[in-house]
């Protein structure tokens, strides 16, 4: 199955792909939802981050996914990596 995603940090992961690092631990299915639990980790930039990972992939009647749920072991560790990493365009920019 093909998937689009529009998510910026994929995209960075497409451009950088040694920055982020996965290992699955478990995926499951019933025809509706796909869970996928991985230990995640960064090898780049400023604060590691280094947690476990729950995505829950729902599909829709045609088999095409129409949304993730993306849950952090530790999503204060997860913002200040972002927050350090991917600083925000000035105000003027992100009102436009």
């Amino acid at each position: 199955m093909e998937l689009e995603v529009s998510d910026p940090f994929v995209r960075e992961a497409e451009v950088r792909p040694n920055a982020f690092k996965a290992l699955l631990e478990l995926a499951m299915c019933n025809g509706e939802y796909v869970v996928d639990i991985h230990r995640g980790w960064t090898t780049q930039d400023v604060g590691p981050v280094d947690t476990m990972w729950a995505l829950v992939w729902h599909f829709d009647a045609d088999g095409q996914v129409d949304r993730v749920v993306n849950l952090s072991g530790d999503q204060h560790q997860m913002d200040n990596y972002v927050w350090a990493n991917f600083p925000l365009a000035p105000l003027p920019a992100r009102l436009a």
